[in-house]
């Protein structure tokens, strides 16, 4: 072993205390964050561990001082992370007597929970990677690397267990009350999925803590979590590996000549912008109405990230119904949703069109992009019309010519995975819900923050199917041929999804006692991380809620994905077989 690295043996025991630190942080965060109202009770706990952890991390400042003098290897933690972290013990020895002399004020509830553990827990972090990093030299050991679709898989799940403890914390809660795993688990899924159907009234039932981390949830669903991992990355200095890159390609739908670390900055400007955007105009509207400025911002930040995630939760327990004629909100909250269902690689084509145009260059538009736009065109015009003649005699009848041009336009976008409904799913017709979950089975288009077979696969399977009837070899449009692997994803896809919605709509049927209809429209709401529903989610039983749950985490994930997630790893066979004919048809 070169000896200018630590020995495993030194490594391994700065990995356990870091790791034990980091632990002991976590904790009191989660005890002092989420039972507020319970800290009065057993409150001098919390502050002997403050003051212990502060012990510790004093010893453990001084030993790695004495390991920075060290030359015959280096330092643990880098140079700026010893600073940061005496710098932390310096403010921790000024403050924890404010904290034991005040305990009721802005000290003892917040001694170091806010103010030290969360930077703490992020030098903790980083200087564990640092061990991690030394120690696969100094040992000459390597992980077996996950396939970028079992890590994308991984990071959800994360999310929607971290989602799932936070959400049952009592502080997040309406009422200070613990809320039942299951429906924190259901509502954790629903956010980080970014479906939006709910079993618990979101603004009754949550604290503003609880709408927090439900919100929080949703912007990283929406943007995908190996997104948000390579920005905190970017910001910290990392470099992508291989193995990230193609996790995040496999996120972002980018293709292979796309440099998925480039395009992250794009993206996250251009949510925060749009979502920025939304906000202002919805924070105007709802001033106008004679909403106090506070109550305004917090309902406009909240509607504009869920619009542009096309998540579907609203602060409004009927969702948008009280301003289904509302002109501002309709075209605010429609534009988000449309946007946020492009797909953030058809945004980024479009900008680099419009560079081109205004440089006098000759501007073209990639054939995905042409095929999401037009299909996304088509589906919202044909959903339209449709609405308005099946519901013109039925919910639309008494309503004002103007109001009803807004909620057929409403009703024809918000099945695109938005979930949003400026009137009741469970008055519709049949024939309108049969519609709906049409288009909530097609859903929005790849790369973007929606669900569903997306808009460029219903594309693709329509034209092969052309070509097929007009006895055309090759698969062609605009003047291009879609490669034959192309169509054979798009057919798995649909495929996998299908099978799923029978599955999940036969299993709903053994489970639950409603309308065939209510229960399909369910499934294919869930699929396809849309939020819609006739009513039944709050009513479900536990085994009902649980199969909704798993079919959100498929939906959002994307069956084919899961499917090359969770299958054994096999050699590729290096022979073919002769060709053989069947009947199909």
């Amino acid at each position: 072993m070169n000896e200018q690295f630590p020995t495993t043996a030194m490594l391994y025991r700065w990995r356990q205390q870091i790791l034990v630190v980091a632990v002991a942080v976590g904790l009191l965060i989660f005890l002092q964050i989420g039972f507020q109202w319970e800290l009065a009770r057993w409150g001098i706990i919390v502050r002997l561990g403050d003051v212990v952890l502060f012990g510790y991390c004093v010893s453990l400042a001084i030993r790695l001082a004495r390991d920075c003098r060290r030359r015959d290897q280096p330092s643990p933690i880098s140079t700026s992370g010893f600073v940061a972290l005496v710098a932390l013990l310096i403010a921790a020895t000024l403050i924890i007597p404010f904290a034991w002399l005040w305990p009721q004020g802005w000290a003892g509830h917040f001694s170091l929970s806010i103010l030290l553990k969360f930077p703490l827990l992020y030098i903790m972090g980083r200087a564990f990677e640092k061990l991690q990093e030394a120690h696969r030299v100094a040992a000459s050991w390597r992980p077996a690397a996950l396939s970028p679709a079992t890590t994308v898989v991984l990071s959800f799940v994360v999310a929607i267990v971290v989602g799932t403890v936070l959400l049952s914390l009592p502080e997040a809660s309406a009422g200070g009350k613990y809320i039942a795993p299951l429906d924190a688990l259901f509502t954790a899924t629903s956010a980080t999925c970014v479906t939006g159907l709910i079993v618990k009234d979101t603004p009754h039932d949550f604290s503003p803590l609880g709408k927090l981390v439900i919100i929080l949830l949703v912007q990283a669903g929406g943007l995908g979590i190996m997104t948000l991992s390579a920005v905190f990355g970017t910001l910290l200095g990392r470099r992508f590996s291989l193995h990230h890159r193609m996790a995040l390609r496999e996120t972002l739908m980018a293709r292979a000549g796309h440099h998925p670390g480039r395009i992250i900055g794009g993206i996250v400007a251009f949510t925060l912008l749009m979502e920025a955007l939304g906000a202002a105009v919805l924070f105007h509207r709802w001033l106008a109405l004679g909403e106090p400025p506070s109550t305004a911002l917090g309902l406009a930040a909240f509607h504009s990230v869920s619009a542009f995630c096309n998540a579907g939760f609203s602060l409004f327990s009927d969702s948008l119904l009280q301003y289904a004629g509302d002109p501002v909100i309709n075209l605010a909250v429609l534009s988000l949703i449309v946007v946020g269902g492009l797909g953030f690689p058809v945004v980024l084509d479009i900008y680099q069109y419009l560079r081109d145009l205004r440089r006098a260059r000759r501007p073209s538009l990639s054939l995905h992009s042409k095929l999401v736009i037009t299909t996304t065109a088509l589906l919202i015009g044909a959903g339209f019309v449709l609405f308005l003649g099946l519901e013109a005699g039925g919910i639309l009848r008494d309503k004002p010519a103007a109001t009803a041009l807004w909620i057929a336009a409403f009703q024809a976008i918000t099945p695109r995975t938005a979930g949003f409904n400026t009137v009741p799913i469970g008055h519709l017709r049949d024939a309108t819900l049969l519609l709906l979950a049409t288009l909530m089975f097609i859903g929005a288009s790849p790369g973007s923050t929606g669900g569903g077979i997306k808009t460029s696969t219903f594309a693709t399977l329509v034209l092969v199917i052309r070509s097929m009837i007009r006895g055309e070899r090759q698969c062609q449009v605009w003047g291009r041929t879609i490669p034959a692997a192309v169509y054979q994803r798009a057919f798995a896809v649909f495929a996998l999804m299908l099978t799923a919605l029978i599955t999940f709509t036969f299993l709903l049927t053994l489970t639950e006692g409603y309308h065939f209809l209510s229960l399909l429209f369910e499934a294919a709401s869930a699929l396809g991380t849309v939020g819609l529903t006739t009513g039944i989610t709050p009513t479900l039983s536990n085994i009902g809620r649980l199969l909704i749950t798993v079919a959100m985490f498929i939906g959002r994930v994307g069956p084919l994905t899961l499917a090359v997630a969770i299958r054994p790893r096999v050699r590729a066979a290096t022979y073919t077989f002769p060709d053989e004919d069947i009947m199909v048809g």
